[in-house]
C-alpha cells in the first residue's frame, strides 16, 4: 500500500511504499524518498503529523475542493453558489413570514380567549404542538 509522504530535506511531496512500526507509545509508517531520505507519518498521533502542515499537495488539493465545503452564510458562498444563495434566501423570507402569521394568529387567539385560563392553556398548547416543542 502507498502512502504520501513530505520530505523535510528534499521540500517535497512523495508517494511510496511503506512499512508500520511502533512503540508502546504510538504506530507510524516508514518510508524513504527517492533521494533516500528517512521520512515518517504517524498513525495514531495524527494531529502531530507534519504533512498535514507542510504537503504542497495537499495545500493544492485543500484549496481545490475549498468550494466544495462552502456552507449558506460563509464568506464566499453568495459568489460560488448565486442560484443556490436566491433559494436560501426565498426559503428564509417565506419561513420568516410564516412565522409571523402564526405569531400574529395565536396573539389574536390570545386576547379573544381574554382572563379564561383554560383557553389560554388549550392555545399554548395547540401552538407548542405546531411548533414542535412539545
Amino acid at each position: 500500500m502507498t502512502h504520501s509522504f513530505w520530505c523535510e530535506k528534499c521540500q517535497k511531496d512523495f508517494d511510496s511504499g511503506a512499512y508500520k512500526t511502533g512503540n508502546r507509545y504510538g504506530e507510524w509508517f516508514v518510508a524513504k524518498c527517492p533521494k533516500g531520505h528517512k521520512n515518517i507519518r504517524y498513525i495514531t498521533e495524527r494531529h502531530l503529523d507534519p504533512y498535514f502542515r507542510k504537503s504542497e499537495k495537499l495545500r493544492k488539493q485543500r484549496i481545490f475542493y475549498r468550494k466544495d465545503l462552502l456552507q449558506p452564510g460563509q464568506a464566499g458562498y453568495d459568489v460560488a453558489y448565486p442560484e443556490m444563495k436566491k433559494q436560501f434566501d426565498k426559503q428564509t423570507e417565506a419561513d420568516e413570514k410564516e412565522t409571523k402569521q402564526t405569531e400574529k394568529y395565536y396573539g389574536t387567539l390570545y386576547k379573544e380567549a381574554g382572563m379564561d385560563k383554560t383557553q389560554r392553556d388549550a392555545i399554548k398548547a395547540a401552538e407548542k404542538v405546531e411548533n414542535g416543542t412539545h
